[in-house]
């Protein structure tokens, strides 16, 4: 068959025997608990082939009923085996296992890879380390920006605040407002048309 080119030749075939779960009931038909009914004859995956694939480094593999349950099988196993290795910090940990799953078929193939396993768990590692700098770095420069707004603030309230000048204030800059000094009332319009736009737009870029 040419499926069986793709299994390796020391790979040993397992019988799989599925578990079979059975219910209580109450009086009112609810359902109390489930178990499974043959647990001590049915195939624990994790246990039985998995973790002595990743041990011994002899391939297994069992045939499933349907090619759908297989595929169930796959993409099940594949998570579980990736959920037990994502949360390791270090590749050297005891609790990593480098088994591959593979489906040909109705058959499900679980072999020792552990370059293949490293690459995928480093590049998740070193996304995550990605990720984390640019979550430091946004946060930075967002407090850098919140702290120079506060800074441009503050300076164009002083600003203002230096602008509320008295009119003792502005004779002493003018000169004495004199109303029957032609030149003085001159020059306290200019002056005083050129403060006004100096003060609208500051209170402009206040609002800003």
């Amino acid at each position: 068959m040419r499926i069986l080119k793709h299994i390796p030749a020391n790979a040993i075939q397992i019988r799989y025997i599925h578990p079979y779960y059975d219910r209580e009931y109450d009086e009112e038909d609810n359902i109390v608990s489930e178990y499974i009914a043959n647990e001590e004859q049915c195939t624990d995956v994790m246990r039985d082939m998995v973790w002595k694939v990743n041990d011994y480094n002899t391939p297994l593999y069992y045939r499933r009923r349907t090619r759908s349950l297989a595929q169930d099988d796959l993409v099940n196993y594949s998570d579980k085996i990736w959920r037990q290795n994502m949360h390791q910090e270090t590749w050297n940990s005891e609790q990593m296992c480098s088994v591959r799953v593979k489906r040909f078929g109705r058959r499900i193939i679980f072999t020792k890879d552990e370059a293949w396993a490293y690459a995928r768990w480093k590049k998740y590692r070193d996304k995550l380390t990605t990720s984390d700098r640019i979550r430091r770095d946004k946060n930075q420069r967002l407090f850098k920006y919140r702290e120079d707004a506060t800074k441009k603030l503050k300076y164009k309230e002083k600003l203002l605040k230096d602008a509320r000048l008295t009119i003792a204030d502005l004779e002493d800059m003018f000169g004495t407002f004199n109303e029957s000094d032609p030149q003085s009332v001159t020059d306290w319009a200019m002056r005083g048309t050129a403060m006004r736009g100096t003060l609208e737009r500051i209170e402009n870029e206040r609002d800003e």
